[in-house]
């Protein structure tokens, strides 16, 4: 999450915040917006920009419409991550991304008109200020939307109508260093900051100096006298008690942790020092030491439940001396602090000036967006509106926009779709007097293709609104949002899982969506986005679960789990890994190969990895890797075969390994490991169990034997040994008890052929 602290720079004009976790990731804000720009062909910019003026006899006046954004232009953002790797020294790449904002607005400010501020929802709009037809003024009518477009590049597309005195003061502003025109954005974001910082440090000598001056052991105090001594004590300095907040105090909930934590730290002071008193029995007043008794009682209580039961101001306490140069010197040395989410607000704005320098710059042909129109031409006599859309119908899976316009009685729609992005609306014109009515009723539908129905709606209907101006951009994400959801692999073992299936899931009951989708990440597409359709803007939660498909069919699959910070990330499902190297020490010039057969078995999901490879010679060392899920569990299984080049050949018996490495000889003989697992000693009554274990082989000459003893507390043990024959591979075992009574029992030798021997309590 963005983190709001001193690490905040400004570079070049542009506001970059760090995050709070990452110290790679950045985001940015420019502090000015700027004219928007679409390609021209050969890499020339066009400015979304037009004045038109007219004149004749229906009126005079003009239209200036012009849309801008906050966004960077590639190159000037691939300069800007330069200069941030520059001053914050960091070596590896960061990211820079921009300001994630939750609500805004965006206000125009022009001339003698502005928009006015953004009203509450639930309370009527403002009425508009009666224009004086006598009265000198230069704008009409300023249309646009309330909000900008909230992702991207917070694209806003102004229309304003203006008079004649108007149009004359803008066409010329335009050579000037500033104009009368101001664009301000109100963009709220949510960043992390911290709360409060409450600090306790006690110079104990001095303290217990002043303490043992001003009270008696013997003598009883309020607890009005103990906070008077302990204010005294914070106002010299002896006791440093300081409080930083960095909230305001209408902020309960955090202000309420902070007294808390302060009303805590207080009453560690007043514990340190003092201790409950009941004042001495009266014989005149019995049942007032009976109430004293009560109440020191109910003092003590309050002590036990700590600060927010302080709520009594006359206690009685008494003084109790201790030595604090040697004892509890560190349990009120105290920082506690706390960071909270807080939404904040920026306002990116600047005048014409700052976004409009290409309009003076040589050679620069402003006659193509100041365009001059007559009137009394035959033409002007008809009502015309001007339909344009940004939108990406490809990325959005729109097929058609249907926009409706009425005229007075004279409706009609125009289809817009990816071929035909813009069209026209013309009326014969309905006059007022001289003047040409200019109010349209407009609304629009916006029909999805290929889209799931049962998943989304088809199509969506926008409410009606009235249009004065004579160009008109349609942008349908006034109805809905895409959040694009970005699925990312990292560090995955794509040799043990090829492909990832990553499901997908979206859930809006209220808005009949139930969306769905399945992604497939593998060694050569590691990345995907799944466009989520969203109604609620509220509600972008959504549910992901992940299938591994392993390369040898064992697949792994995880539970549903909900994303909220939108973003999935794809990595290894055990990045425990148990790595065994075989080296083959053999004779090559009579062995023609060798093949070794590995297992694990996991004690956790049940499953066993199973792994086969073949040493020759030049190639007589390789490793394998088994995912572990239980990293206790390191026993490995193996078995061979060696192959000489006279057809002959030798099998290594089946044999098990803790080591991480294996050497393979041609009078390899099996190695096997013993688990010797001891029981609940305390629950048997049992204070020593003694296990010994051997195995021989007089045939073959071995040997071997090991003794075991178990207390309370003692982990397993192993036992290991070497064997030639498979059909002499049984180890004995004998055991002896001791209970806690003193009685003893022993277990004579037994023959054994398991992994894993548990001992039991006789």
């Amino acid at each position: 999450m963005l983190l709001l602290d001193s690490k905040t720079i400004e570079i070049d004009g542009i506001t970059i915040f760090p995050d709070h976790a990452d110290p790679l990731q950045f985001y940015y804000m420019p502090l000015a917006p700027h004219l928007t720009t679409v390609s021209a062909g050969q890499g020339a910019a066009s400015p979304q920009f037009s004045l038109i003026r007219f004149k004749g006899a229906a009126g005079t006046g003009g239209f200036l419409n012009f849309d801008v954004n906050l966004g960077i232009a590639p190159d000037r953002l691939d300069h800007l991550k330069q200069r941030l790797q520059q001053q914050t020294g960091l070596n590896d790449p960061i990211r820079l991304g921009p300001l994630s904002v939750v609500d805004g607005t965006v206000r125009l400010i022009m001339l003698d008109a502005e928009d006015p501020p953004p009203r509450t929802p639930g309370t009527p709009a403002p009425t508009p200020a009666p224009v004086v037809a006598d009265g000198l003024h230069f704008v009409e009518k300023i249309s646009h939307a309330a909000k900008p477009s909230l992702y991207g590049d917070n694209q806003a597309a102004f229309s304003v109508k203006l008079t004649q005195e108007g149009v004359d003061i803008i066409e010329k502003s335009l050579g000037g260093q500033i104009q009368p025109i101001a664009v301000i954005y109100a963009l709220d974001y949510l960043g992390l900051r911290p709360a409060y910082s409450v600090r306790l440090a006690i110079d104990w000598d001095r303290t217990q100096k002043h303490m043992d001056e001003s009270f008696g052991v013997d003598t009883m105090f309020v607890s009005s006298d103990i906070s008077s001594a302990v204010d005294k004590l914070i106002e010299n300095r002896t006791i440093k008690l300081e409080v930083d907040s960095f909230v305001t105090d209408d902020d309960t909930t955090v202000a309420g942790r902070r007294d808390a934590a302060i009303a805590q730290v207080k009453a560690m002071m007043t514990d340190a020092f003092f201790t409950p008193s009941l004042p001495p029995w009266t014989p005149a007043a019995p049942s007032q030491w009976s109430q004293d008794l009560q109440k020191v009682g109910d003092v003590i209580g309050m002590i036990a439940a700590g600060p927010a039961a302080s709520v009594m101001n006359k206690s009685l306490f008494s003084y109790k001396k201790t030595d604090y140069t040697r004892t509890d010197r560190k349990s009120l040395n105290v920082n506690l602090s706390e960071r909270v989410t807080v939404k904040r607000s920026i306002f990116p704005q600047g005048h014409l000036a700052g976004m409009f320098e290409m309009f003076q710059q040589p050679g620069f042909d402003r006659s193509r967006f100041v365009i001059d129109v007559d009137l009394d031409n035959p033409w002007f006599k008809r009502r015309h509106l001007g339909v344009s859309t940004l939108i990406d119908f490809d990325s959005d899976h729109i097929g058609a926009i249907n926009l409706r316009a009425s005229y007075g009685t004279q409706p009609k729609n125009l289809i817009l779709t990816k071929a035909a992005a813009s069209g026209a609306f013309e009326w014969t014109s309905q006059l007022d007097g001289n003047t040409m009515k200019m109010p349209l009723d407009v609304s629009y539908d916006v029909t999805f293709t290929g889209v799931d129905a049962t998943e989304r709606p088809r199509s969506l209907t926008s409410a009606k609104r009235i249009e004065l101006g004579e160009a008109l951009v349609i942008d349908p994400r006034e109805l809905y949002t895409i959040s694009t959801v970005p699925v990312v692999a990292t560090e995955m073992p794509w040799d043990t899982y090829p492909q990832v299936e990553v499901h997908l899931r979206y859930s809006d009951p209220a808005n009949n969506l139930a969306e769905t989708e399945v992604l497939r990440l593998d060694k050569v597409t590691q990345q995907g986005t799944w466009a989520m359709f969203v109604l609620d803007t509220t509600k972008r939660s959504f549910d992901y679960k992940l299938i591994y498909r392993a390369a040898n069919h064992m697949d792994h699959e995880t539970q549903w789990q909900t994303e909220d910070d939108g973003t999935v990330t794809v990595s290894d499902p055990f990045p425990r890994k148990r790595q065994v190297t075989i080296i083959a020490a053999l004779t090559w010039a009579d062995i023609d190969r060798c093949f070794i057969d590995l297992s694990y078995k996991d004690g956790v999901t049940g499953s066993t990895q199973d792994k086969s490879l073949e040493l020759i010679e030049g190639d007589h060392s390789k490793s394998v890797t088994f995912e572990l899920s239980d990293p206790t569990n390191q026993r490995v299984d193996y078995s061979g075969l060696i192959l000489y080049k006279d057809g002959r050949t030798v099998d290594i018996p089946p044999s098990t390994t803790l080591s991480p490495r294996i050497l393979i000889r041609a009078d390899m003989k099996g190695h096997r490991l013993v688990q010797v697992v001891p029981p609940d000693l305390a629950a048997a009554h049992l204070v020593k169990i003694t296990a010994d274990l051997r195995y021989e082989d007089f045939a073959t000459n071995l040997s071997f034997a090991e003794s075991y003893i178990f207390e309370p507390g003692t982990p397993p043990k192993v036992f290991e040994y070497d064997y030639a024959d498979p059909n002499r591979a049984q180890f004995e075992m004998r055991s002896s008890y001791v209970f806690d009574n003193g009685m003893q029992k022993q277990r004579d030798w037994q023959p054994m052929d398991q992994a894993v021997v548990a001992l039991k309590a006789p």
